[in-house]
C-alpha cells in the first residue's frame, strides 16, 4: 500500500504573485476553488485565499492540512520558495499546485509538492481532497483524471480529464481577497480561445474550443461582483479574448436590458482579437459597457505577424481594428512582440513606425512592446532549452519575467539608455532568440522606444480612456 495522509479540513489556496507587489493582481483561479469545494462538497473546511507575498508574511507559522498553490511560469520559483517553507515546518502538510505553469511543464514537479494538477482543476481538485479524506494513498489519488504525483521517485501522469461542458456549475468566486487587497475586479466570461498564436500556452488549459456559461449565469457573476466589492470603478475580462461571438454578447445584453440594466452602466475592458473586429462588435461591446479593449497585435510586419499569428491577423486587420475604434470612440491599446528569430531590421523598424502612427493620430491610446519571452508549451521555450544549459530543476524562473524597458525608462526618469537597460537584463539572465544582432537591435530600439513612450504619455494624459 501506498502512502495515505492526514484528512484535510484546513486549506491555503495561494496565487504567486511578484514579489513586493503592492496591489496584487489575484488570479481567480483560487477564489473559485474555494467556492467550487464549498459548493460540491459535502464536508466543511477553513479555506484562506491569499497571493504569495501575504502567504510568506503572515502564514508561514500557520500549520495547514493542505497548501494549493496556482503559478504561472515565470512565477514557479516564488512558488518553489512557499512550498520548501512549508514542508520544512510541516512535513506532514498535503502540498499540491495547479495553474499555467505546471500544465505546460509538469515534468518540473518540485520534490517538495506531493501532487500536480493539470489542465482545468476544479473538479479534479474537489476529487482529490475527497480522496485524501476516504483514506486513498497517494497511487490511488495519481489515478484522478486531471492529478498526477510520483511512483518509486518518478513522475507518474494520470488521464487526462474531459472539460465542463456547463460553465454554470460554477459558482461565483469568494471575493474577499479581492476586497482586503484592493485589487481590480475581474471576471471570465469564457474560457478557450480558437486562435492558435505561436507563443501563447493558454490552449493547453483551456483548448481551442470555446465554452461559455449562459448570459443569466454571466450577468449574475457581474452582479455579485458589484454586491461584493467596494467601489467597483471598473471590471476586467480575464479571458484571452472577451466575446469571441457576438451574438453571445448580444444575448448578454438583452438579458441585462430585461433584468438588470444597470449592470450595462459598470464600465468594462478586456482583450479583443482583430478577426473578430467589425462595426457590429464594437458597437455591442460598448453597449456591454465596455470603454477600452485592448489587442495583441503582435507586430507591424507581414511576415512576423503569419508567423506569431498564424494566419488569424494581418497588418491591414489590425489597422482596421485601430480605425474602428477610434471612430467609435472606443480606447484602444496594443501589444507588440519583438525579438522574434524570424525577425530582421526592416520587420521591427516597421513595428515601431505602425505604432508610431497611430499614437501620432490620435488613434491608439498605448503601444507597448515586448521582447519574446519563451514560456514552456511553445516551440521558442524548444529553442531555448537548446540555446541554454539547464535542466527544469535548476532554471531560474525569474528569467522569465523580464521588465520591459518602459519601466527601465520609468526608474531612471528618462535618463536610461536601451544599452543600460540591455545589460542589466543581460545580468539578470533574461532571454533573447531574436533573429537581428544584439547591437543592431539595441540600436533600433534606443531611436524608437524614448519617442513611444513620451508620445503614448502625452495621449494618455489628454484621453479620458487611459
Amino acid at each position: 500500500m501506498g502512502q495515505t495522509y492526514n484528512t484535510i479540513k484546513k486549506i491555503a489556496l495561494v496565487q504567486t504573485t511578484r514579489l513586493g507587489t503592492s496591489r496584487p493582481d489575484v488570479g481567480l483561479a483560487i477564489c473559485t476553488l474555494k467556492t467550487f469545494l464549498e459548493t460540491h462538497s459535502d464536508s466543511d473546511y477553513e479555506i484562506l485565499t491569499c497571493d504569495s507575498n501575504e502567504f510568506l508574511n503572515d502564514y508561514t507559522e500557520t500549520k495547514f492540512d493542505l497548501v494549493a498553490l496556482s503559478s504561472v511560469s515565470n512565477q514557479y520559483g516564488v512558488a518553489k520558495n512557499i512550498v520548501k517553507i512549508v514542508k520544512e515546518k510541516f512535513p506532514d502538510t498535503v502540498t499540491i499546485i495547479g495553474g499555467a505553469h505546471i500544465t505546460a511543464l509538469p515534468s518540473s514537479l518540485d520534490q517538495n509538492f506531493d501532487f500536480g494538477v493539470v489542465g482545468e482543476g476544479e473538479f479534479s481538485f474537489l476529487e482529490f481532497v475527497e480522496s485524501v479524506n476516504s483514506g486513498k494513498d497517494n497511487e490511488q489519488i495519481g489515478q484522478i483524471p486531471g492529478v498526477f504525483g510520483r511512483r518509486n521517485g518518478r513522475i507518474v501522469m494520470g488521464q487526462p480529464r474531459s472539460l465542463m461542458e456547463d460553465l454554470d456549475v460554477i459558482p461565483a468566486p469568494d471575493l474577499g481577497y479581492f476586497n482586503r487587497n484592493r485589487s481590480i475586479p475581474a471576471i471570465f466570461s469564457a474560457r478557450g480561445c480558437p486562435y492558435k498564436c505561436d507563443f501563447c500556452t493558454n490552449y493547453q488549459t483551456w483548448t481551442r474550443e470555446v465554452r461559455r456559461p449562459t448570459p443569466g449565469k454571466l450577468i449574475s457573476d457581474i452582479r455579485h461582483i458589484a454586491d461584493s466589492l467596494d467601489d467597483v470603478r471598473v471590471i476586467v475580462f480575464r479571458d484571452d479574448i472577451a466575446f469571441v461571438n457576438v451574438n453571445y454578447l448580444k444575448d448578454c445584453i438583452s438579458y441585462a436590458q430585461n433584468n438588470d440594466p444597470e449592470i450595462l452602466k459598470i464600465p468594462k475592458v478586456g482583450y479583443a482579437q482583430v478577426s473578430t473586429m467589425n462595426k457590429m462588435m464594437v458597437k455591442s461591446l460598448q453597449e456591454f459597457g465596455f470603454t477600452k479593449v485592448a489587442i495583441g497585435f503582435e507586430s507591424g510586419s507581414e511576415k512576423i505577424i503569419q508567423v506569431l499569428k498564424a494566419g488569424s491577423a494581418t497588418v491591414a486587420k489590425n489597422q482596421k481594428s485601430i480605425d474602428l475604434c477610434h471612430d467609435a470612440g472606443l480606447g484602444i491599446s496594443g501589444n507588440f512582440i519583438i525579438g522574434v528569430p524570424e525577425e530582421e531590421e526592416i520587420d521591427l523598424v516597421q513595428t515601431y513606425e505602425f505604432i508610431l502612427k497611430n499614437i501620432r493620430s490620435g488613434k491608439l491610446g498605448f503601444g507597448s512592446t515586448s521582447i519574446l519571452t519563451p514560456f514552456p508549451g511553445t516551440r521558442y521555450w524548444d529553442l531555448f532549452r537548446a540555446k541554454e544549459d539547464f535542466t527544469v530543476d535548476n532554471f531560474e524562473w525569474t528569467r522569465l519575467d523580464e521588465p520591459g524597458f518602459m519601466t527601465y525608462y520609468e526608474d531612471t526618469k528618462g535618463k536610461g539608455t536601451v544599452r543600460e537597460w540591455w545589460k542589466v537584463r543581460e545580468d539578470a539572465g533574461y532571454s533573447y532568440l531574436g533573429g537581428i544582432n544584439v547591437d543592431s537591435f539595441i540600436d533600433i530600439m534606443q531611436e524608437f522606444e524614448p519617442q513611444i513612450i513620451e508620445e503614448t504619455a502625452a495621449f494618455r494624459a489628454a484621453d479620458r480612456h487611459y
